[in-house]
C-alpha cells in the first residue's frame, strides 16, 4: 500500500482500522441532526395552531398585537422552509444557529401554551367576563417573553441567511475535511499538466536556434 495525502504505511493502516467506527460516529451525527430539524419542523406546526387560538380574541390582540409576532414568525419559518437545513449539516458556523432555533422553538411554544391555558381557563370559569380577565399586566409580560423569542428567532434566521450560499455543500461530510490532499500528489499533479507547455516551448527554442 503506498503513502497518500501525505501519511505513511502504518497511519494509513491505523486509519483503515478505526475508519468503520468513524463513519458510525459521522452517521450518529447526522441522524441526531436529522431529528433535531425534524423536532423545528414539529414545533413550527405546535406554535401556529397555539398562534391561531390567541389570535381569535379580539381583545387580545388589540392588547399585545400577536397578529405582529405571528407575521415575523411565520417569516422566519417560511424562509427556513424555503432553503432547508440539510445542505448545512456539515457546516461548524451553522451549527449554533440550529441549536439556537431549535431551542428558541421549544421556549417559545412552552410560554405560547401558558398563554393559550390562561385564555381557555378565562372563558371556562366566566364566558361573559373573560376578556376582561386576561387583559392584565400578567399576560402582557407573558407575551413580551415570546415577542423576545420572536425578534430572536428572526435575527438567527437573518444571520443564517445572510450566510447560507457560502456555508451550503452538496455532499457534507466527506473525508477528504479529514485528510489533506498530498502535497506531493499536487506537485506530480502540476508537472504533469505542465510537461506539454515546456516541450512546446523547448520545440520553440529549437526552430528559433535553427
Amino acid at each position: 500500500m503506498e503513502a497518500t495525502n501525505g501519511y505513511n504505511h502504518e497511519e494509513w493502516d491505523t486509519y483503515y482500522e478505526w475508519e468503520p467506527e468513524l463513519a458510525a460516529f459521522h452517521q450518529q451525527a447526522q441522524d441526531e441532526q436529522d431529528l433535531m430539524l425534524m423536532h423545528i419542523s414539529e414545533r413550527d406546526i405546535c406554535a401556529s395552531v397555539l398562534f391561531g387560538k390567541l389570535i381569535k380574541i379580539e381583545s387580545l390582540d388589540r392588547l399585545c398585537d400577536i397578529q405582529s409576532g405571528l407575521t415575523d414568525f411565520d417569516d422566519s419559518m417560511h424562509f427556513l422552509g424555503q432553503i432547508d437545513f440539510y445542505p448545512v449539516v456539515a457546516e461548524p458556523r451553522a451549527w449554533r444557529h440550529q441549536t439556537a432555533i431549535d431551542q428558541l422553538l421549544v421556549d417559545l411554544c412552552s410560554q405560547l401554551e401558558v398563554l393559550v391555558y390562561i385564555v381557555d381557563s378565562a372563558f371556562e370559569f366566566s364566558p361573559v367576563h373573560a376578556e376582561q380577565m386576561i387583559l392584565n399586566d400578567y399576560v402582557k409580560w407573558r407575551w413580551s417573553l415570546c415577542r423576545v423569542m420572536i425578534d430572536e428567532l428572526k435575527l438567527r434566521v437573518d444571520d443564517l441567511a445572510m450566510n447560507f450560499q457560502h456555508w451550503a455543500r452538496v455532499t457534507p461530510g466527506e473525508y477528504a475535511d479529514i485528510f489533506p490532499p498530498n502535497p506531493l500528489d499536487q506537485e506530480k499533479e502540476t508537472k504533469v499538466s505542465e510537461a506539454p507547455e515546456l516541450e512546446r516551448l523547448t520545440q520553440i527554442g529549437a526552430v528559433a536556434f535553427n
